[in-house]
């Protein structure tokens, strides 16, 4: 976030980003506190947000103000969502935080359709609040992905010959290689052939399918554009940074070739990233089905062993998702609530459709200590 310290910027600091905005057309004179937080949130539209740079750069007033929204925003995300409006913080940010956690709650419910309809190159770099939240999807499926790679073993699957995951409604005896790297200008470069039994053409003539990245949490997200030819090739732009990761070649079981709007296969439970705050070893929670939002109540169904609750059991369980521009706790919960291997849990979500998000890399669990 910008303007992060506490002393106002240096005056040829304030120079240089003056000349940069010198030929904004935008008029920054309705920027109130209201599109400040929304600009904190990561919820401001193209327009909002150059008018509110454009103010920010002008007005030390403006700048100041940020900088104190900016440290209650910190004290927000760390409040369970439910609790948001009964502490002592500013209605703008709190009207801005559930506005943001409606938003990009309806688009990861969407995020297939979304990224099918839209060109890799728009998402990579819009500032709309579709593609921000569909970068903070893929960025946490780049996370799990590392997370997984990790701390567990890798399990016999379909891409390590080469081969991708396929969409059983393509047909039986397809199959896809996939040749993937991430360059060194952190692009992805993807080759493609499909071998052994060729889709109907009609599917290729539609733009029916797509190259998706796999969720090791559940789910798929499409990337890059529609395959047109059973021989394609791609290259994704500013790849590496929305993921976190490093040049190099990419095994092909990250990715599924699947049909517009079908949801991936699903396997029973999948490994989160889940930790004990202060100590580095993982957590062994799984996801057994997908977050559900169901008459405004978010759902998620937990397991963990015995023995690990037993380890935990004078902690609490923290659920986070992000959301904006923040990670956004959900919820606490005492470890002694956990009284069998399976528990679900759910917070109230004011204004939310329900939706299932496929995805579940999103979902983020800490246990902290009962003292912190």
């Amino acid at each position: 976030m910008p303007f992060k310290d506490a002393h106002d910027l240096a005056p040829e600091t304030i120079e240089l980003l003056r000349r940069i905005v010198g030929r904004s057309n935008v008029d920054p004179s309705g920027v109130d506190a209201a599109m400040l937080g929304a600009f904190l949130c990561g919820i401001s539209n193209p327009e909002q947000e150059e008018a509110t740079l454009v103010a920010l750069v002008g007005s030390r007033e403006k700048r100041e103000m940020l900088t104190q929204m900016e440290a209650q925003l910190d004290q927000i995300r760390c409040t369970p969502y439910r609790l948001l409006s009964g502490q002592n913080f500013s209605p703008v940010l709190v009207h801005c935080m559930r506005g943001a956690m409606q938003a990009f709650m309806r688009i990861y419910c969407r995020s297939r359709l979304v990224c099918s309809e839209r060109a890799w190159s728009d998402l990579a770099e819009a500032h709309d609040m579709e593609a921000k939240a569909i970068r903070s999807l893929v960025g946490s499926i780049g996370d799990a992905i590392h997370f997984e790679r990790l701390n567990t073993q890798p399990e016999p699957r379909q891409g390590v010959d080469g081969l991708a995951y396929i969409d059983p409604k393509l047909g039986s005896g397809v199959r896809v290689r996939i040749n993937a790297e991430i360059r060194e200008d952190g692009a992805l470069s993807i080759l493609g052939s499909f071998e052994g039994k060729i889709p109907d053409p009609s599917l290729f003539q539609s733009k029916s399918i797509h190259l998706e990245l796999v969720d090791p949490n559940g789910g798929a997200v499409p990337i890059g554009n529609p395959i047109r030819t059973p021989i394609w090739t791609d290259v994704l732009d500013g790849f590496a940074d929305i993921v976190g990761w490093q040049p190099g070649t990419l095994p092909s079981c990250l990715f599924l070739v699947g049909l517009r709007g079908t949801p991936s296969v699903r396997k029973d439970g999948f490994l989160l990233r889940a930790s004990l705050v202060g100590e580095c070893a993982a957590i062994g929670v799984r996801l057994e089905e997908p977050i559900k939002i169901d008459r405004e109540q978010l759902i998620v169904t937990l397991t963990l062993g015995e023995e690990e609750r037993e380890k935990l059991k004078n902690c609490h369980v923290e659920l986070l998702i992000p959301v904006g521009s923040v990670i956004q706790t959900l919820g606490t919960w005492p470890m002694s609530e956990w009284q069998t291997d399976t528990k679900t849990f759910s917070c109230s979500i004011q204004g939310v459709i329900n939706g299932i998000v496929e995805c579940g890399s999103l979902l983020r669990v800490r246990f902290l200590n009962s003292a912190n």
